[in-house]
Formats: structure tokens, C-alpha cells, sequence
């Protein structure tokens, strides 16, 4: 009874950050109606404001996450709060500041006069810090779905673009039939244990298989996990669910696109985790789930990149290609090769954002004037308009080389390390045949990596020469900001070489603090 009482007075001190951040993006709300019908301020002025209220909050919510020290269940168990979960929060966090410079730097290239997309991101990261902390499959729905309701608003952002609107409603037909299922997995699972909690289950799963004379109950309870399972094997885009992400993802606008890269993969793969630890015995056979689509999935992407014609939809096939690694992780049962998933996936998620604020960079490259119904700034970009960027700016196409090269897995770049260290231990686990086939899965995808830089160093498309310009009207912030971003991006993708102990020492680090 103490320790109720406890909780109960502490939980609101533990989730001061949590509260802080709701009320600063109603605050942001509601502040933005009334200074978007302002005539006082130009359309630069506005969204240089929205971008600056959105920094500064996500700066603030880290330096109260890093100061916040109190380990605590909330009251019935449903969030809790210890030293992993905080730095789970604060990683969030670190990459939504990142990924906000080519969000915003997007969003004015598109011209994407609404400022509700910051508040919606805002509130697509609450929900993904909120996911990080729930112990109860309920809030745990609630919050995915409270995730998805933000990127279905946000693919469909360009109300006056057939091919996003199109998106957003495949997003939200495709998310409808998914939350559907995931509902009626969480609904057996209670029907058969009688609770949804994930201390509890663990607890009670330890005994799992359940006796023969609770066969019944046991099958039911295998056949909800997988459900949930599959559900977000789905929102990861892995094999058999990857035919939606390349009609999504493209489709939307380029911003939104970003966040959903990048946002929605930490939280799901940590969500992922808790399942494969509470749920022992038996399901154990499900996990040749996990490794079935990770491998189909490193090969469909890889097929996949290599057809593609757009640089969007090969930095999206690619993602996907890259997504495969960390599932097959999942199926082995060494707790050594399951923390290795951090490690793939932090780098994974620099790497993702590199390759979308170059992506960006190259709508400034493309761009004759700021005139956002010119033809030349809404077209698609294709592979081939990355020839000549050597010509143009050497250090675009030093940073595209070091990305690509890292993507390849070539060493001493993090992209070889992150790749080695998931083959290293599928080695030590014995799972051999995997790693030699991820293994060839990777020198496939070479070949398409090395075909880009061919492209951006030694092929000379002559008649794009005299449209290749800088984006004059672009912000002077934006501009700093998204250099800055690249530079520390090729840091990390290289140095991490010359750092690897410290890097796997913090993703197990990271890895035991959630789970034991």
C-alpha cells in the first residue's frame, strides 16, 4: 500500500517533461491561430516563428529529461519511468532536432503554408515518447493511434496534390484495416489471460506454455502475439507489408515523408523488444517470423532500389532495404546479438537523415528562383540529375559519397560496422546460413550505391549545366542549420571507426537498462 501511495505522489514529478511538452504544443496551437491570421508578418517571418517555438521546446523538453532522476510505476501500472527509458526519450529527442532543419527546410521549399505540421509533429513525438514509457497493450494502442491519426493529417498535407492526396487516403485505409487487427489481437490476448498489462504478463508468461489442460488458452495467446506481431511488422514497411511505404512515402510531401523515416522506427523496434522478452516458452517458434522478413526484406528493398528511377523512391527502397537487418535480429535468441539492434539502429537513423537533408540540399541546387509553381522546383528528382554535382559544389558531392559509401557498408564508414556487428553476432549465435545470406544481400546492394557516385563524379549531363543554381530566397538560418546538420552527419559516420567501443558500449548499455 506504501509503495501505491508512492507511485501515486511521485508520477507527476517523473513525468514533469511529458506534461510540460502537452502543454506548450496547445500552447503553440493556440498561440499560431491567432498569428496565422496576422498580416503583420510575412509567410518567412511566419514560418521562421513556428520553427523557432518548436526548436526551442524540443531543447527545453531534453534538458528537463536530463534532469529528471526518479524511477517510478505510475498508479495500475500503465507508464512507468527508469534510467532507459529517459535515455531512450532524450535519443528521441536528439534526432527530432536533427530531422527538424530538412523538415523545415522542406516545408518552406514546398511552400506548406499551414503551421499546424509543426504542431502535429510535435505531437506524433509526445506519442512516440509516451510509447517508449507504457507497461499496458491498451495505452500502448491508444498512443499508435494517436501517432497515426498525426501522418495520415500529415501525408495528405497538400490539399491541392492528386498524388498526395491519394497517399493519404491509402495511408488511412491501410492503417484503419491494420488498427483493426491489432485491436482484435489485444482483445484475444485479454480474453485468454485477462489482462493487457506487460508486468503482469511477464509475470505470468515465465510459466509459458501454459498445461495441457489449458492448451486452449494457449493457442489463443500464441495467436494474439501474433497478430500484434504482424501489425507492426506492418508499420515497419519489412516483408509482406512493403508494398504500402513506396506508394505512401512518395506520394506525401517531402517533410512529412522525413518524419515518418525516422520517427516511428526506434519506438517500434523497442515496442518489439518488450514483446520477445515478456512472451518466452513457445514463442520461441514465432520468431522464424521475425527472420523470414527481415531476409525477404533486405532482398525485395535491395530489387527494389536498384529499379529505381527517382531519388526519392530510391532513398525509400533503400530504407527499406535497411529495415531487414535489425528484424532478422529479432529471431535470434542470444541476448548478446539482440542488443545489437541500438547499435544498427542508431546509425541507421543518421544515415536516414543525411540521406534526406541531401535530398533537400538538391531542391536548392535545382531551383531558379523562389517562385513555387515554377515547373523546375515541383518536378520529381531523378538519379540522373546527380550527374554533374561534382562540377557544382564538390562538398555536396564529398558528403553524397561518404552516405552512399556508408549505406554500401564499405568500411571504415558506420554503415560497414553497424552491418558487421549484426553478421558478428548471428555468427556467435550459430545462425550461420542467415549470416551468410545477409551477407551476399549486401554485396548486392553495392552495386547500386556505386552506380550513384559513377553518376554524381563521373558522368556529365551538359544540358541541366545552366539550371543547376542555389535557392537565393531560402533563409539564411535554414541554410547554416542544414550545413551543420551535414557536417556532424559525416561525423558520426565516420568517426564512429576510430569510437566502436564506445558506441557498442553505449548501445548495450542502453539495452539492459530497458530490459533487465
Amino acid at each position: 500500500m506504501m509503495t501505491f501511495f508512492s507511485n501515486a505522489l511521485l508520477f507527476p514529478y517523473a513525468f514533469i517533461p511529458e506534461i510540460f511538452f502537452t502543454t506548450c504544443i496547445l500552447a503553440q496551437l493556440l498561440f499560431n491561430t491567432k498569428l496565422r491570421g496576422s498580416e503583420r508578418f510575412s509567410y518567412n517571418s511566419k514560418n521562421r516563428i513556428v520553427f523557432s517555438q518548436t526548436f526551442i521546446i524540443l531543447i527545453i523538453l531534453y534538458f528537463l529529461y536530463d534532469a529528471l532522476e526518479i524511477n517510478v510505476f505510475s498508479p495500475f501500472l500503465i507508464f512507468y519511468n527508469n534510467g532507459g527509458t529517459v535515455l531512450l526519450k532524450k535519443i528521441i529527442i536528439i534526432f527530432s532536432l536533427f530531422a527538424l532543419i530538412p523538415i523545415a527546410n522542406a516545408f518552406y521549399l514546398q511552400s506548406l503554408n499551414f503551421f499546424e505540421f509543426y504542431t502535429l509533429f510535435l505531437f506524433s513525438v509526445l506519442a512516440s515518447l509516451l510509447l517508449v514509457s507504457s507497461t499496458d497493450f491498451l495505452t500502448i494502442y491508444l498512443l499508435l493511434e494517436m501517432q497515426a491519426l498525426c501522418f495520415y493529417v500529415l501525408a495528405i498535407f497538400r490539399k491541392n496534390n492528386i498524388f498526395c492526396v491519394t497517399a493519404g487516403v491509402k495511408y488511412f485505409i491501410f492503417g484503419s484495416i491494420v488498427s483493426c487487427i491489432l485491436l482484435f489481437g489485444f482483445s484475444l490476448l485479454y480474453g485468454a489471460v485477462g489482462t493487457l498489462n506487460l508486468y503482469c504478463l511477464s509475470i505470468l508468461f515465465i510459466s509459458f506454455p501454459f498445461p495441457d489442460a489449458y492448451s486452449g488458452i494457449n493457442f489463443i495467446s500464441v495467436f494474439a502475439v501474433l497478430l500484434i506481431l504482424l501489425v507492426l511488422l506492418f508499420k515497419l514497411g519489412s516483408f509482406p507489408f512493403h508494398f504500402w511505404v513506396l506508394e505512401v512515402y512518395e506520394g506525401s510531401p517531402i517533410s512529412s515523408t522525413i518524419i515518418f523515416s525516422y520517427l516511428p522506427k526506434l519506438v517500434l523496434f523497442d515496442l518489439l523488444l518488450k514483446i520477445t522478452h515478456i512472451f518466452s516458452g513457445d514463442f520461441s517458434k514465432l520468431k522464424i517470423i521475425f527472420t523470414l522478413s527481415g531476409l525477404i526484406t533486405v532482398v525485395i528493398g535491395s530489387f527494389m532500389a536498384f529499379n529505381s528511377l527517382r531519388i526519392k523512391q530510391f532513398l525509400i527502397c533503400s530504407s527499406i532495404s535497411q529495415v531487414g537487418f535489425p528484424i532478422v535480429i529479432l529471431g535470434s535468441t542470444h541476448l548478446e546479438t539482440l542488443s545489437s539492434i541500438y547499435f544498427f539502429i542508431l546509425f541507421y537513423l543518421i544515415s536516414n537523415i543525411l540521406g534526406w537533408t541531401i535530398y533537400v540540399t538538391l531542391y536548392q541546387f535545382f531551383s531558379k528562383n523562389n517562385s513555387f509553381n515554377n515547373e523546375e522546383t515541383q518536378r520529381p528528382l531523378y538519379l540522373i540529375d546527380l550527374s554533374t554535382i561534382f562540377v557544382f559544389d564538390k562538398k555536396y558531392a564529398f558528403v553524397l559519397a561518404v552516405l552512399f559509401f556508408s549505406m554500401a557498408g564499405l568500411p571504415p564508414f558506420s554503415g560497414f560496422l553497424s552491418k558487421f556487428i549484426v553478421l558478428f553476432d548471428l555468427l556467435l549465435s550459430q545462425n550461420y546460413y542467415i549470416s551468410y545470406f545477409l551477407l551476399f544481400s549486401s554485396l548486392l546492394s553495392v552495386g547500386y550505391y556505386v552506380r550513384l557516385i559513377k553518376l554524381a563524379f563521373f558522368e556529365v549531363n551538359s544540358p541541366k549545366i545552366n539550371n543547376i543554381s542555389y535557392s537565393t530566397e531560402s533563409t539564411s538560418t535554414f541554410y547554416f542549420l542544414q550545413g551543420l546538420i551535414l557536417v556532424l552527419g559525416i561525423f558520426f559516420l565516420y568517426s564512429s571507426f576510430f569510437f566502436l567501443d564506445s558506441w557498442l558500449l553505449f548501445s548495450r548499455n542502453l539495452y539492459f537498462l530497458l530490459y533487465f
